[in-house]
């Protein structure tokens, strides 16, 4: 029995999928899945390293041209010798900044504007509302 054609991928087709459906596409995009779940749709670089097949998620509900265009993108990378899994790894770090580092910065400012014993107050006084909510954001 012959294998069925492979088409790509349309977005009315990933509009249609069902829970716990997969399409894969062909074609330029040969190795680019998307898996419907119950929060969403899982997209999917898959790529051979030797003879083992692996499997690097590409992002959650994105479109079919944005996916498209994150598969390029790690394809690229990966003719060049980097894999997939390498690249994604490597995610932005979110900074946070807490009530304790405000209270901080503001600390600083006034040593520039205030005379030291002024400014020691006001951090003094300021250490209650870091002691209770510091870490808050």
């Amino acid at each position: 029995m012959a294998s069925p054609k492979k088409t790509l991928l349309t977005a009315k087709a990933v509009q249609g999928m069902r829970v716990d459906e997969t399409l894969p596409d062909s074609g330029d995009y040969r190795g680019l899945r998307v898996t419907r779940t119950t929060k969403g749709r899982r997209w999917f670089y898959r790529y051979r390293v030797g003879k083992d097949l692996q499997q690097a998620t590409i992002g959650y509900d994105l479109t079919l041209q944005e996916a498209r265009s994150e598969f390029q993108v790690l394809k690229t990378e990966r003719v060049r010798g980097r894999l997939p899994k390498q690249i994604l790894a490597v995610k932005p770090e979110i900074q946070t900044f807490t009530v304790n580092d405000m209270i901080n910065t503001y600390v600083e400012n006034l040593f520039r504007v205030r005379q030291k014993k002024g400014a020691n107050d006001v951090r003094n006084l300021l250490k209650n509302v870091t002691g209770r909510y510091g870490d808050s954001l």
